[in-house]
This record gives structure tokens, C-alpha cells and sequence, in this order.
């Protein structure tokens, strides 16, 4: 894949997914065994990972389902593990790897 960005080299091998800041619900269990959920949006999507924006934070290594466009006709679930949790404002980017 070329980019239109001159210097810039995409690692990606699959394709990005643009979700429109779709809805998702997230689920996972914490430390103590405790089910907790959170929403948020799902800002990219590829067959390998993802980028969440939530209120939230979650522990990097967290397993984690993921509900997008939840409660609707389009609804679908992935599941992945927390990579990297940045602050961003008053929210947080949440790296994930989805699980294959």
C-alpha cells in the first residue's frame, strides 16, 4: 500500500476499516473477577486490531469482547487483547489485537 503522505511507509497488512466513530459496548472481567463494561467508539478496525475511544481506561492485557453498533440490526462482536491504553483528553485510545 503507498500512502499520499511523502516519507510516510504504512506497516499495515490489511486494510483499515473506517467505522465513522461507530457505536461499541466493551466487556471484560477485572482483576477480581469482577464482569465491568464500558461504551464508547470504535474509531479504526482491521482484520488484526482495533482503536476504541472510551471514558474508561482498561488494563493493557485485558481479554476484552467487543459489541459494535450495538442493539441494533447491525450489531457483531470481536474479541482481542488490550495492547496500549493512551489518554487523550478527557478519554482514552484503546489498542487492541483482535483475536484471530
Amino acid at each position: 500500500m503507498s500512502s499520499p503522505v511523502k516519507g510516510f511507509e504504512e506497516r499495515r497488512q490489511s486494510r483499515r476499516v473506517d467505522m465513522e466513530e461507530a457505536d461499541i459496548i466493551i466487556n471484560w472481567q477485572d482483576k477480581d473477577e469482577r464482569r465491568q463494561q464500558t461504551a464508547g467508539r470504535c474509531l479504526d478496525l482491521s482484520r488484526s486490531g482495533a482503536l476504541l475511544e472510551t471514558a474508561d481506561a482498561i488494563g493493557e492485557g485485558y481479554q476484552v469482547t467487543v459489541s459494535l453498533n450495538p442493539n441494533s440490526e447491525l450489531e457483531n462482536q470481536v474479541s482481542g487483547q488490550v495492547l496500549r491504553v493512551t489518554p487523550k483528553g478527557e478519554c482514552f485510545h484503546i489498542a487492541l489485537k483482535l483475536d484471530q
